[in-house]
């Protein structure tokens, strides 16, 4: 795993911190076509806005979608453990093969919010905020009556592997590579001048990584999970923006 932040979302936190950036504040980045597309896509998204003063030099804002869109990436950091009711909920869909770009956003939506398919068109989950949320989300869409819920303490079959189902050990591996990566930068950040930038750039990549880990209930984790270091790795990087 390539544990470098993209320039993407180096520019974007760029801009959170330092208020407002021109384009010579971003000549450290160096490859400057890649730099100015990367930009390109946050004016795009309307992450940053573009201003330009009468006779003066060009210069770039956060927008409240790119303070948004920065404030749902952190989310991605739990604050605490999660506890599990014991039960699962189960989410199944009819929705013919014809009208497959509806199939394909039930889809994408649930495996979004950490939900597994357990078989053809049937999705599991331990929480039921992930029902709640994909509730909401398919509202309005053409078959959202066609979605059906059903809660049971045990699901047909009996038991089944979490490990594999949620990929946990691809999830580890990354864990593994950016806390070791994150040793040195750490070390590096606390005697930068621009250490808080430095800081909030590993906490975008510590939440981005964080979004991959299905965050299960500690029940069904496997013991001594590494991804509850994040928490740990969080205080101290908060610690370095101060």
């Amino acid at each position: 795993m390539h544990t470098d932040l993209s320039l993407f979302y180096k520019i974007l936190v760029l801009v959170e911190d330092q208020g407002s950036i021109t384009l010579a504040d971003l000549k450290p980045f160096g490859n400057v076509r890649q730099t100015l597309g990367a930009l390109g896509r946050l004016e795009g998204l309307r992450y940053i806005e573009r201003n330009k003063p009468d006779g003066g030099e060009p210069y770039f804002t956060l927008t409240d979608e790119g303070d948004t869109a920065l404030a749902n990436i952190l989310e991605s950091i739990p604050r605490e453990g999660k506890t599990w009711d014991g039960k699962w909920r189960m989410i199944l869909f009819d929705v013919p093969e014809t009208k497959r770009t509806v199939r394909q956003l039930y889809r994408l939506k649930l495996l979004e919010y950490g939900a597994r398919m357990l078989q053809s068109s049937v999705w599991i989950t331990p929480e039921l905020g992930v029902v709640t949320r994909f509730r909401e989300a398919i509202a309005h869409t053409e078959f959202a009556d066609a979605v059906y819920y059903l809660e049971a303490d045990m699901l047909p079959g009996g038991q089944m592997n979490i490990r594999e189902l949620w990929n946990l050990d691809k999830v580890e591996d990354e864990y593994k590579m950016l806390f070791q990566a994150f040793k040195q930068q750490v070390i590096r950040a606390s005697k930068a001048d621009n250490r808080t930038y430095l800081a909030k750039c590993m906490m975008v990549q510590l939440a981005l990584t964080m979004r991959k880990d299905p965050q299960l209930p500690a029940d069904l984790m496997p013991r001594k999970w590494i991804g509850l270091e994040a928490i740990t790795w969080y205080g101290k990087l908060r610690a370095l923006c101060q």
